[in-house]
């Protein structure tokens, strides 16, 4: 019964930084779709990468980047 106060902060305190990580994901999402970023971005790839086989070199390569900085499940 001593630990039920330390256990709740512990708990609310934790709850508190998935909620501040969940609405910085919320605001981020929602400001891509209102300045079309994603639309502007898939513009550029299909105008820059004209071969097949250079849209593949380029994937590798950005995955490879991914890669090298995030952890595995994160970066799928």
């Amino acid at each position: 019964m001593k630990e039920i106060a330390r256990i709740t902060i512990d708990s609310g305190v934790t709850i508190a930084a998935i909620l501040v990580i969940t609405a910085g994901s919320m605001v981020l999402s929602d400001y891509l779709t209102v300045m079309q970023i994603p639309d502007r971005i898939t513009t550029w790839i299909v105008a820059t990468l004209n071969t097949q086989l250079f849209f593949w070199l380029m994937v590798n390569i950005l995955l490879l980047i991914v890669g090298c900085l995030m952890e595995v499940i994160a970066a799928y």
